[in-house]
């Protein structure tokens, strides 16, 4: 049982079979479309991934502020409405009479 367990660690710990650098290098080639022949190659790439990444993010975060700013605004229009017209609503009714002269009504000709 000793022997499965150590035979098991040590498959668990590095699963794929390791590659060779060529092959690496080919399949990075294949993913960005470029050729790679330095290491400043591979460098410009990844600050190029980078600097998309973040101008997505920086986008989106734009985004996201606009919409929560709006919806902020709203929030806080409708506690107001909703709290005039309740003001409103509880003012107490008053009733007022006003006299007025009834005024005589003209003949009708026919």
């Amino acid at each position: 049982m000793a022997d499965w367990l150590q035979e098991l660690g040590k498959h668990r710990g590095n699963p794929r079979p390791k590659e060779s650098e060529t092959e690496l290098l080919k399949h990075l080639e294949q993913l960005s479309g470029k050729t790679i022949q330095s290491r400043q190659d591979i460098t410009d790439y990844v600050n190029g991934l980078s600097k998309q990444a973040q101008e997505k993010r920086t986008r989106f975060q734009y985004l996201k502020n606009v919409l929560l700013g709006a919806l902020l605004i709203i929030a806080v229009l409708q506690y107001y409405f909703i709290d005039v017209q309740l003001q409103i609503l509880s003012q107490a009714t008053i009733t007022v009479f006003v006299p007025v002269k009834e005024e005589p009504q003209p003949a009708r000709r026919i």
